[in-house]
């Protein structure tokens, strides 16, 4: 934090400055001193403050010096070689030293906060800590929020007069009554549009003025941190500390994959907490949950990415991100443990059956594979769906599918069987008929095991599976006949086909 000529008089707007020079922009200044004799020798680096008819004699000899002078005799600025401010006559020189000793004095707070706030980091104690240390420095409360609201950490102050502090230290989570006009009046805005914190006066009864300043992560804003007016007033310095605070905060938080590809879109921050299970109070999620989607119906899907290993990059995360969203009507994408997961919300089968198209071309063009859910209607049971996703992905490469997206609704009987085999031998629950038709083939190079599970694909239907065998349908009818008889089973009967198509899916797995 290096004062420079041009900082220190921007400083200095209350004072009318007749002669401004600034030949050395380069040179940062350590201290303010007095100029109160001719023959005094100058220091480098120093801003002297004085008179010019008390002006040192051979000035012209300096060059790395800051000259703030009141004009009480006549001279020739252009003769010297350093930085110079003129001021009027009548300027009260003491008041001027005082003001710029301040400058000073404040800079080195800022040298001093920041290194307390760097050792905060330096210890990897974590967010909590940082905060805290923050609120000391800056004698007031602190919190912490992500860019959904979530309270991410607190001070330790008991004693704060705060309807949003009340709600987040007791609920986790700020609601929308409180937060929303925080949009509305423009706040958000400002925030983003300006490098520094905000100061924000009073909107709500029983609030308090305010500091709120960004945490940015990749010029995205993932979080907010929030500096109330409670133990005492603001002071000239507190916006700067704060800046100070959402650096080192911003630091921290890019050591957590958590946060390192968030795009600071609330919907990510509730989508990874309901995955992880990080909801303190189930009616606020719930009510935050609504603003996700604004079409009237609700009927949702998870659909999980299997992204390339070692190949993963932020690049291509952000590329199929918004593929996904800008592609797929009502979706909403998170990057989280290393996946894409999406949430789907669909009208109706058509329009389903259009988004799996779209997500399988998109899926097909970058030569990567997804498991889908079923559907559901409560987002608030998202980690199951996410988990029917999940298996569907593993049960998919497990079978070797030759598929871009595998359906838990093809494999939910896989899912089921392999939960069994933790407790059973699932061979032995194999229908002994199917043995007796794998011997036949291998002894006769027939293909009956193959014929039999095309039959009970199609439920039965003869005409159905001698067009999928491309074979005539009379030569179907003497093969389930020809079956039927190795077997010793009916195969018109539903149950006897059940039991042997059971035991196709138990011996797909190999387990």
């Amino acid at each position: 934090m290096e004062l420079r000529f041009d900082n220190i008089l921007s400083k200095l707007s209350a004072y009318k400055i007749d002669i401004f020079l600034n030949q050395h922009s380069d040179i940062s200044y350590k201290e303010v001193k007095f100029i109160y004799s001719h023959e005094m020798n100058l220091d480098k680096n120093i801003i002297y403050i004085g008179k010019v008819s008390m002006l040192p004699d051979k000035m012209y000899t300096y060059k790395d010096i800051g000259l703030i002078l009141i004009k009480d005799d006549t001279f020739d600025a252009s003769l010297f070689h350093v930085n110079i401010a003129v001021l009027p006559a009548e300027t009260n020189v003491f008041k001027l030293f005082d003001d710029v000793q301040n400058i000073f004095s404040l800079n080195r707070k800022l040298i001093d906060s920041s290194a307390v706030l760097l050792n905060s980091l330096i210890k990897g104690k974590g967010l909590k800590y940082i905060v805290q240390v923050g609120s000391e420095i800056l004698g007031n409360p602190v919190f912490l929020i992500d860019a959904s609201s979530k309270l991410l950490a607190s001070s330790t102050n008991t004693n704060v007069h705060d309807s949003i502090w009340d709600e987040l230290i007791s609920l986790g989570y700020g609601s929308h009554k409180y937060f929303s006009p925080y949009i509305s009046e423009g706040f958000v805005e400002k925030i983003t549009a300006n490098p520094l914190p905000i100061i924000i006066d009073s909107v709500f009864i029983k609030n308090l003025r305010r500091i709120v300043g960004k945490i940015l992560i990749k010029d995205k804003i993932i979080g907010y941190i929030c500096i109330l007016e409670n133990n005492q007033k603001f002071k000239e310095e507190d916006i700067n500390i704060a800046g100070l605070l959402c650096d080192v905060i911003s630091s921290e938080m890019k050591k957590n994959k958590l946060y390192e590809n968030r795009t600071g879109v609330m919907h990510e921050y509730l989508i990874v907490d309901l995955l992880d299970e990080r909801i303190g109070n189930y009616k606020m999620a719930e009510e935050r949950s609504e603003s996700l989607f604004s079409e009237p119906y609700r009927n949702f899907l998870v659909a999980v990415v299997s992204m390339p290993e070692n190949n993963i990059n932020a690049h291509l995360v952000e590329h199929l991100r918004w593929s996904f969203e800008s592609l797929l009507p009502s979706c909403k994408s998170v990057y989280h443990n290393e996946q894409i997961i999406i949430l789907l919300n669909t009208e109706n089968h058509q329009q389903l059956q259009n988004i799996k198209i779209k997500l399988i071309n998109i899926l097909k063009e970058n030569n990567l594979i997804a498991g889908l859910s079923l559907i559901f209607h409560n987002i608030m049971e998202i980690k199951k769906y996410y988990i029917q996703s999940e298996n569907a992905l593993r049960l998919g490469k497990f079978l070797k599918r030759k598929n871009y997206l595998f359906e838990y609704d093809d494999l939910y009987i896989y899912d089921l069987l392999t939960l069994m085999a933790k407790d059973l031998n699932l061979k032995d629950f194999c229908h002994p008929s199917i043995n007796k038709i794998v011997e036949h083939d291998k002894l006769n190079g027939t293909d009956y095991y193959h014929t039999l599970y095309e039959y009970l694909l199609n439920s039965g239907n003869v005409t159905l599976t001698a067009k999928k065998l491309f074979i005539h349908r009379n030569t179907m009818v003497h093969r389930i006949t020809k079956i039927s008889e190795i077997s010793g089973m009916d195969l018109n009967n539903g149950n006897n086909r059940f039991k042997l198509f059971l035991t196709y899916k138990i011996m797909e797995l190999s387990i």
